[in-house]
């Protein structure tokens, strides 16, 4: 009985000083949820059969994808005299929530790459043991909008970038700060 007594103890002492460590398992998946970098750049909003030519059927398709997907409202413009037919996109509310859609420059700007965290490569805690600064890698992956960008595209497109983030520790358990 007495043994039994000593392995409990030894196991709720245990369990209780391992949650306020921060393990790498769950320090990826809060990452994964809640950290949140990007880059942004206008998205070409119009597209028409003079200025697009042979690319304007590809481009109207992208177009209808995105719609399908639920990010964009598409309408269909018409110039009889001209004969040129068009098509123009808006972001839609869920857009502005994945992807940060909102006003730009010509048109809208929205992320056209994120970065998604992959590896952690280490924790250290502050003395007090209530904070920890966790260094990870990840790579920084197109969005849907990625095509779309007007001009030369200002985002990092690396492989195995190295970022850190810093957590806190509550009485819930660990948040990114």
């Amino acid at each position: 009985m007495k043994n039994l007594i000593i392995l409990l103890s030894v196991f709720i002492l245990t369990s209780c000083s391992s949650q306020n460590k921060l393990d790498k398992t769950t320090a990826l998946k809060i990452l994964k949820k809640d950290f949140k970098q990007s880059c942004k750049n206008d998205a070409d909003d119009f597209i028409s059969t003079s200025y697009d030519g042979p690319n304007y059927s590809a481009l109207e398709s992208y177009f209808y994808n995105l719609e399908k997907q639920g990010l964009v409202t598409t309408k269909k413009i018409r110039n009889r005299k001209k004969e040129v037919t068009g098509v123009r996109i808006s972001h839609t509310k869920k857009a502005e929530l994945e992807y940060e859609a909102g006003k730009g420059y010509s048109s809208f700007s929205v992320a056209m790459t994120k970065f998604v965290p992959k590896e952690i490569i280490g924790i250290s805690y502050e003395e007090d043991g209530n904070k920890a600064i966790v260094q990870f890698k990840g790579d920084w992956v197109h969005t849907p909008f990625y095509n779309l960008q007007i001009g030369k595209t200002k985002c990092n497109e690396e492989k195995g970038t190295s970022v850190r983030a810093s957590f806190i520790r509550f009485d819930t358990g660990w948040q990114l700060q």
